[in-house]
C-alpha cells in the first residue's frame, strides 16, 4: 500500500485514502444492519464521522423490548467477532441463550424428533437466539451517542448528486434532514425501503409510498412472531432446546425456543387457504393492524386444531401483551 493510499491515524490504525473520503457518511435507518453497518465503518475503516438517521424517537429506540428474536449462528457471530472482538460476541452470546438442538413434535410419536445442534462443536461458536431489542440495545452501545439522529429518515424519498459528487437527501416535507451534503449514504430503511426502489429502477426519488412495496413477493404465509417474558414449562421441554410443530401439510407451523434468561421467542406460520387469505393473513396486511385482534385469530386457530402438540405456543402467545 502506498504512502498517498493510506496512513496511520492518531490511535495507530492504518486507514486507506476511501475511507478518509467517507468522512461523514450518512446511513438512513438505525435497525440491525443500519447499527451494524456504522459499527463497521468505525472500527474496521475508521471512519468517525458516521451519522445515522433513525425514523423512531428516543424512548421507542431504546426500548429493547421492541421486535421479536434474532438468531446468529456462527458465521453471524464471526461477522459482529470483526466488528467488535471478542467482547462484543460475549455480550451476545451472555444476553441470549446458546442452542443445543431442535426438538419437532411429531403426531402419533411416543418422543419429539431431536435434532441436535453441532455448530459450536464444528466451529467453536455457538447458535445464539436472543431478543432483537437486545441486539440492537447492545449495538447501539458501539456508536457514540451524538451520531444518532431520532425521528428522522421516515420521511426522505430519495437523493440528489451534485456536479462535485457530493449527496443529500430529498424528503417529502420539503425539510433538511440530515447534514446539507455527504460523500456517501447508505440505505438501511428496511422492507419498504426507498433506495431498494431507485436501485431496481435506477431512479434517484420515489415519493410514493405503496410504490415502495412494489416487488415484495408474497409467498402466500404470513409469520407472526414476539418475545414474551416466561419460559417453556422445565418439566416438559429440554433446557436451550427450540420445538417445533407442523401439521400435515404445513398449513401452520409453530415454534418456541429460549430468547436469554427469562424469555421465550415465539413464531407461527400461516398459510392461505386455497389461494384465499384467511383471516390472520387479512390482518396482517391491513394498513393498522390491530394486534388485540390477531392474538384472539391465532389462539383461535391452533385451538381449533385441537392438536395437544402445539399447546406450547397457544401458552406462549396467551402470555403474550400486545404492544
Amino acid at each position: 500500500m502506498s504512502r498517498q493510499a493510506s496512513k496511520i491515524t492518531g490511535g495507530g490504525q492504518l486507514r486507506s485514502k476511501a475511507s478518509e473520503q467517507i468522512e461523514g457518511t450518512v446511513i438512513v435507518g438505525g435497525g440491525i444492519a443500519g447499527l451494524a453497518t456504522a459499527a463497521a465503518l468505525r472500527s474496521i475503516a475508521g471512519v468517525t464521522d458516521v451519522r445515522i438517521l433513525e425514523r423512531l424517537d428516543r424512548a421507542a429506540f431504546h426500548d429493547n423490548r421492541s421486535g421479536a428474536g434474532a438468531q446468529l449462528g456462527p458465521n453471524g457471530l464471526r461477522a459482529l467477532h470483526a466488528i467488535g472482538g471478542d467482547a462484543l460476541v460475549n455480550s451476545i452470546v451472555s444476553t441470549g441463550s446458546k442452542l443445543v438442538g431442535n426438538a419437532i413434535l411429531v403426531p402419533d410419536a411416543p418422543q419429539p424428533m431431536v435434532i441436535p445442534d453441532t455448530a459450536e462443536a464444528d466451529s467453536g461458536l455457538p447458535q445464539v437466539l436472543l431478543r432483537w431489542g437486545s441486539l440492537r440495545s447492545i449495538l447501539t452501545g458501539l456508536i457514540p451517542a451524538d451520531q444518532i439522529e431520532y425521528g428522522k429518515g421516515d420521511t426522505v424519498t430519495g437523493y440528489d448528486v451534485s456536479e462535485d459528487g457530493e449527496v443529500s437527501l430529498l424528503t417529502n416535507c420539503g425539510n433538511e434532514i440530515g447534514p446539507s451534503s455527504a460523500p456517501l449514504i447508505i440505505g438501511a430503511d428496511g422492507i419498504h425501503s426507498t433506495f431498494r426502489q431507485c436501485v431496481i429502477n435506477d431512479i434517484t426519488e420515489q415519493p410514493d409510498f405503496d410504490k415502495r412495496q412494489e416487488g415484495l413477493k408474497y409467498n402466500k404465509r404470513v409469520n407472526v412472531k414476539a418475545i414474551v417474558q416466561s419460559v417453556l414449562n422445565e418439566e416438559t421441554f429440554k433446557p436451550n432446546h427450540t420445538y417445533s410443530f407442523f401439521t400435515p401439510g404445513g398449513g401452520t407451523a409453530c415454534f418456541a425456543g429460549p430468547a436469554g434468561e427469562g424469555y421465550t421467542y415465539w413464531a407461527t406460520s400461516i398459510a392461505d387457504e386455497n389461494g384465499e387469505k384467511n383471516d390472520i393473513i387479512s390482518l396482517a396486511f391491513s394498513p393498522e393492524m390491530d394486534k388485540e385482534a390477531m392474538k384472539a385469530a391465532l389462539l383461535s386457530r391452533l385451538r381449533n386444531l385441537e392438536q395437544p402438540l402445539c399447546e406450547f405456543a397457544v401458552q406462549m402467545i396467551e402470555a403474550t401483551e400486545p404492544r
